[in-house]
């Protein structure tokens, strides 16, 4: 039986499709092309196996009933949290990408006709109007509304690869290259991240929420074994657009204008069905922290986005990569630290924050990051990839501070979490 139930039951395979698309963030859609960038193949599967593999494990893990609405109302600041921190990456990344196509205007046949930006405007409002008046009206529409956003997608993917746009840069994307050892540093971190960020998605938990046990299963598993695989998929594709103006070597890539529009349609689409779903579930959960959150991150990511341009960057790396760089933070330390040291239940059955052990995993969780924030910002940012090992084995053994006391009765079905 669902832990909640719908007048109209959505098939799993719908939940599936809204799996995919709301997981197709600003990350799935730019994070592989800097790994393909920096590390060669190598990069991208490293991003793509974990996070594929962590996403789909919460169908399967979180098997007891009703476990899924009790996380999500003892959790609800950090789920909040979690949310506000999506959306505003999503309007930062917006205008950092604007940025970087208009930085491909020397590039032949790369700058956006009058008639792409009103296709772009047309498909980012249409989008909008349509997602909105979805979440209002239930389960079903939106989920038949994921599934337009995934046919977009697709069709997108079918026309690049049909009609070879656009064309790699210099040796293509899938050659390794001379930093792929530093990869083994990284790596752990990837798995850190998406092996346990997807607890304190609120789309996630909708989705558990009003599905069966099995259900799950096969909506979480096809979510991301398929639907969501699909999309990273297109990501490798157009990556050598995107290469070039990040620097990664060759030439201007040849690339037909209604190519390039048509991956900008793709990226709208998604940036505009996530923001609105987060935006939707925050609401949903009656979350006043969350919400008002929202507004504040957003208001500094739009500022973050237009004046990046004006920032002073760091070694070679600009200003606009290095923001990215530090919101993927949030996902690669903060947030799964908070799953790691106060979600996962400790042996005295305790989970959250709140209380005296609350207080003391509050401390640890502190200290653990800010001791942790430098080391990764030399791994992420310096491109000194071996300081990552020190800081995520900081944060993991921190946990052993925490209580070890008897697991309590009470709390036993809250650990099937962990």
């Amino acid at each position: 039986m669902a832990d909640q139930a719908t007048t109209r039951p959505v098939h799993p395979v719908l939940w599936g499709l809204y799996l995919g698309v709301s997981w197709t963030w600003c990350i799935g859609m730019f994070l592989p092309i800097l790994l393909v960038r920096d590390y060669g193949l190598p990069g991208y599967l490293a991003f793509a196996l974990p996070n594929i593999v962590g996403a789909g494990a919460m169908g399967w893990t979180l098997r007891a009933p009703g476990l899924s609405g009790r996380l999500v109302e003892k959790h609800a600041r950090a789920m909040g949290a979690f949310s506000a921190v999506t959306i505003a990456f999503h309007l930062y990344f917006l205008l950092w990408l604007l940025s970087l196509i208009r930085g491909l205007g020397t590039a032949p046949a790369a700058a956006i006709p009058d008639w792409g930006v009103l296709v772009l405007g047309l498909a980012g409002l249409g989008a909008a109007v349509g997602l909105r008046r979805a979440v209002r009206r239930g389960d079903r529409p939106i989920a038949l509304g994921s599934l337009l956003v995934w046919l977009v997608s697709i069709g997108v993917l079918v026309l690049l690869l049909v009609n070879g746009q656009p064309t790699p840069t210099g040796a293509g994307v899938l050659v390794e290259t001379a930093r792929s050892d530093e990869l083994l540093w990284l790596a752990p971190v990837c798995l850190f991240g998406f092996a346990l960020c997807p607890y304190l998605d609120l789309t996630f938990h909708h989705a558990r929420q009003q599905t069966s046990p099995t259900g799950a299963r096969v909506a979480f598993t096809l979510g991301f074994g398929v639907f969501f695989l699909a999309m990273i998929v297109l990501t490798l594709v157009y990556s050598g657009l995107f290469l070039h103006a990040l620097g990664g070597g060759g030439g201007a890539p040849s690339i037909a204008a209604w190519a390039l529009v048509a991956v900008l349609v793709h990226v709208l689409v998604q940036l505009v069905f996530t923001v609105i779903v987060h935006q939707h579930r925050i609401r949903a959960t009656g979350n006043a922290a969350g919400a008002l959150a929202t507004l504040g991150l957003g208001a500094m990511a739009v500022v973050l986005g237009i004046f990046q341009g004006q920032l002073p960057g760091v070694g070679d790396m600009p200003a606009g990569e290095v923001i990215y760089r530090c919101f993927m933070a949030f996902y690669g330390l903060v947030f799964p630290a908070y799953v790691w040291i106060a979600m996962i239940p400790t042996r005295d059955g305790h989970s959250g924050l709140g209380g005296a052990s609350g207080r003391r995993k509050g401390r640890t969780l502190a200290f653990a990051t800010s001791v942790a924030a430098p080391m990764f910002w030399m791994g992420f940012i310096a491109g000194q990839e071996l300081w990552l090992a020190p800081g995520l084995a900081i944060v993991l053994l921190s946990r052993l501070t925490l209580p070890r006391g008897a697991q309590a009765p009470s709390d036993a079905s809250t650990s099937a979490a962990a």
